[in-house]
């Protein structure tokens, strides 16, 4: 049967979702417009490009996005572009969760709305790591491809084969992300009985081999296989640190950030609200399995006990990925919003509204949080035009353990000048990551520039984004609250 109300919860809270975007001509988040930068000028949107920049399209895991925003850069401005980019990503997100959430449990649970809903603005999206968000919400749109496709075991098996194909051309960890969640399942299919895991688990593992092997073979002829760090690189970079006498230290520091990833794994910008939610969020769950008021799917079991593992002992970086373990907590919350179901009714009656509270801090401060910067970032638009085409620019970035929320606000500004004013702006250009090189002025001021003085090696325009103290160039060419860029003298 049809819930036809929790098809319109869903709705209104995907709308409530679009608000934020709406509150500001930039979005502050850390990498994401670099990103789109790549997009506009492998899409030749940006006049002059090819002096500072040049093509590199070659088999990579981790193409997702940039097919994607060659189309979009070809349709909308470049302020416009990335709001409908970002949108998909967050609309994206939401939509494949509950499609996931739905195919297993046969109808739209409201637990799995809030959990998504908040879930969508994640720490994730903060550090602007589009290509993986893509393949995660990819990955769970599969899987409920996967789940719905029982019965017919040689179709789901082929459907699957072009599915995984895709998700690794879009992005390879999340590839990964998705094959374990396969394995998992079909591992908490399974009965009771210790004679069905004998007899059919191994059948049941061995159909995933046709289905992990086009994807396999992509990646094999990726320049990501031969590049980046395996998992052996972290087990000699943790016996440095213990010949330097420095491992406990590195434990610890590794210990707070893990417990940090999973507290913030919703990020709004507001950095004590931000604790307090994730606090909430993570304690509202377990207290609602504690007493009874919601039950786990014993199919989602087994990724679950995974995941969390996973929290605890992914490395770092894995293959030239890097913030792969901050990335687990993310999937860990998703796969909560797919497994809970409600438990003893006269308990569960009061779990939607508290649910429903959590959503509603969320939104409000989301939109918050953006609307306080819309006015910066409205003057920092308004002063472009003093940046002469043509030029190469550089940007100073709060230190990210020092400042993460002054970083994801200044992030933003050297590639929306580059995008706005056809500038050269040193962007992501890994040979095993993205299909792009950078060459000419740009390529040599980075190749001279040694610690913060870009003006010295070449660049034209140097942003210098709070911190401001301690700078001495000389009067700005222009300054906002917030953020100055000073120009070299000729």
């Amino acid at each position: 049967m049809v819930d036809y109300r929790m098809r319109l919860v869903a709705v209104i809270v995907f709308l409530a979702l679009m608000i934020p975007i709406m509150m500001t001509p930039i979005i502050p988040v850390i990498d994401f417009y670099y990103h789109v930068l790549r997009y506009y000028v492998l899409a030749g949107e940006i006049e002059g490009a090819e002096a500072f920049y040049q093509p590199n399209w070659q088999v990579l895991p981790n193409l997702g996005l940039d097919i994607i925003g060659l189309g979009v850069a070809q349709l909308f401005p470049p302020l416009l572009g990335a709001k409908l980019i970002f949108a998909l990503l967050v609309g994206g997100f939401y939509w494949a969760g509950l499609a996931a959430a739905t195919a297993l449990s046969g109808r739209l649970q409201p637990a799995a709305i809030a959990i998504f809903a908040i879930a969508s603005y994640s720490h994730i999206l903060s550090w602007g790591f589009s290509n993986f968000l893509l393949g995660l919400s990819l990955a769970m749109l599969c899987f409920a491809i996967w789940v719905r496709m029982e019965g017919r075991p040689v179709a789901q098996v082929a459907v699957a084969a072009a599915l995984g194909l895709l998700i690794m051309i879009v992005h390879a960890f999340s590839f990964m992300v998705w094959g374990l969640l396969l394995a998992c399942y079909e591992l908490g299919r399974l009965g009771p009985n210790r004679r069905d895991y004998i007899a059919r688990l191994p059948l049941r593992w061995l159909r995933l081999a046709p289905v992990a092997l086009p994807a396999f073979v992509f990646f094999l002829a990726s320049e990501t296989a031969g590049g980046g760090e395996p998992i052996t690189t972290s087990i000699a970079s943790l016996m440095g640190y213990a010949e330097a006498g420095q491992l406990w230290e590195r434990l610890i520091q590794e210990v707070w950030n893990r417990a940090y990833s999973f507290l913030r794994v919703s990020e709004s910008g507001v950095l004590p609200l931000d604790i307090a939610l994730g606090l909430a969020l993570w304690g509202v769950i377990a207290a609602l399995l504690v007493s009874g008021a919601m039950r786990l799917d014993r199919r989602i079991i087994p990724a679950l006990i995974l995941f969390a593992l996973l929290v605890v002992l992914t490395p770092p970086r894995f293959f030239g990925v890097g913030v792969v373990d901050a990335r687990i907590p993310l999937v860990l919350i998703c796969l909560f919003a797919l497994a809970l179901r409600p438990g003893a009714q006269e308990r569960w009656r009061a779990a939607p509204f508290v649910l429903a509270g959590l959503v509603i801090v969320k939104i409000g401060a989301m939109i918050f949080s953006y609307a306080s910067l819309a006015p910066r970032y409205a003057e920092f638009v308004a002063s472009a035009p003093a940046l002469r085409p043509g030029a190469i620019l550089a940007a100073r970035l709060p230190l990210e353990r020092v400042d993460r929320e002054g970083r994801k606000f200044c992030a933003p500004l050297a590639p929306v000048a580059g995008m706005m004013r056809s500038l050269g702006v040193p962007t992501f250009a890994i040979a095993t990551q993205q299909p792009i090189r950078l060459t000419g002025a740009l390529h040599e001021a980075l190749e001279k520039q040694a610690g913060p003085d870009a003006l010295a090696a070449g660049f034209d325009y140097f942003i210098v984004c709070r911190g401001l103290e301690g700078v001495e160039y000389g009067p700005p060419l222009i300054e906002g609250e917030g953020w100055r860029v000073y120009a070299r003298e000729p």
